[in-house]
């Protein structure tokens, strides 16, 4: 555990911070109403072998009301690894929740987790798959985007 701790808070030599933002129109997903079309759109900034983001991610399923939805806005905190080619990192933190399901709206926190791998493409861009999830007492949801990155590595 010690060890993990001092991997996660040292600085890969070599690797100075990075920002970067990610969009992920095109995924699928679940949630409490079944099967989900998934989207998401995030920020970050990797710094050593660890990474914060700020994220919104929905599933959409068809229902009784034209489309149900849950979405979350999140902050998350977790760890990277970043190679010259490819980063991808895991993460846990505080998600705002709400959507409408059956035509009833809800709002409520939740623990917001997110795994994303990337291989970059040209400099600064790259894509990969990008999963999130968030675990709350009202409509729990997650889903799978193929997704786009735009910035450093």
């Amino acid at each position: 555990m010690l060890a993990l701790a001092l991997l996660a808070t040292t600085p890969a030599r070599g690797q100075e911070g990075a920002t970067f933002g990610s969009v992920g129109p095109l995924g699928i997903g679940a949630s409490d109403g079944g099967s989900a079309f998934a989207v998401h759109a995030a920020i970050g900034h990797a710094f050593g072998h660890q990474v914060i983001s700020g994220r919104a991610a929905a599933a959409l399923t068809e229902g009784d009301f034209l489309w149900d939805d849950v979405w979350d806005v999140a902050l998350i905190w977790g760890l990277a690894s970043r190679r010259s080619t490819s980063f991808s990192s895991f993460g846990a933190g505080l998600g705002y929740v709400g959507g409408t399901t059956l035509g009833q709206s809800s709002n409520t926190f939740g623990l917001a987790l997110e795994a994303q791998a990337f291989r970059q493409l040209w400099k600064g861009v790259g894509i990969g798959l990008y999963a999130f999830g968030n675990f709350n007492k009202q409509n729990s949801f997650g889903g799978v985007t193929l997704a786009l990155r735009f910035g450093q590595r």
